[in-house]
């Protein structure tokens, strides 16, 4: 299954969400969207577990002066397993003197962070950064699932050993949130069990599901 959304709020399942426009926020398209309700996106029914999961997104990221602390954007998927029921992915979270892109495991209790200061580093304020990630699933017999994480072709986040579970996914989740920080999201590509490259430069101008 794969997902393409250029940034586009009405092509989501869920109501409340807003697309944006200018090639400020999104500079291949000039289209962006917030979505605030948490965990959610678009709605999915997999047939099989699948065993990877991959997305590449772009999101705008305010100057620093305009962001204060809360979760600002989610990009992943959300599973009911039992045990380990809850979103799975990608974070943005500011706090206190800290933006953290962040991995998420289930039950937002259990994750590894990459602390960006804001100062140095890859990350971009008043700007467009591009995300990639994937994800692979633990198999029956040992808690071995994995994860890679880029931002703005820097790998970030690296990890093994991981409580990963997709044998019950139920969303795609897309959020986005203005009230601490104006974060939009485009360019969203995200697939189950079908690589995303990582360099390739992908251009989606419109909605697909497959």
């Amino acid at each position: 299954m794969r997902y393409i959304n250029p940034g586009l709020a009405e092509f989501l399942d869920v109501e409340d969400g807003t697309t944006v426009k200018g090639t400020k926020f999104n500079p291949d398209n000039g289209v962006a969207l917030y979505q605030p309700k948490a965990n959610e996106g678009i709605d999915i029914t997999l047939e099989t577990a699948p065993t990877h999961f991959y997305a590449k997104f772009d999101v705008y990221i305010p100057p620093w002066s305009e962001m204060s602390d809360g979760i600002m954007a989610e990009v992943g998927f959300y599973s009911n397993h039992s045990g380990y029921t809850g979103f799975y992915g990608w974070q943005l979270r500011k706090y206190s003197s800290d933006l953290d892109p962040q991995v998420i495991i289930g039950n937002s209790s259990s994750y590894d962070k990459y602390v960006e200061y804001k100062v140095g580093g890859a990350l971009k304020f008043d700007s467009v950064n591009s995300f990639w990630m994937h994800f692979k699933a633990r198999s029956a017999s040992a808690a071995d699932g994995e994860y890679q994480v880029y931002m703005n072709g820097e790998k970030i986040m690296e990890n093994t050993q991981k409580h990963i579970y997709m044998d019950a996914i139920s969303k795609l989740v897309i959020y986005a949130t203005p009230n601490y920080g104006k974060c939009y999201l485009s360019n969203i590509i995200m697939s189950f069990d079908e690589e995303i490259s990582l360099k390739k430069k992908y251009r989606p101008f419109r909605w697909e599901m497959l």
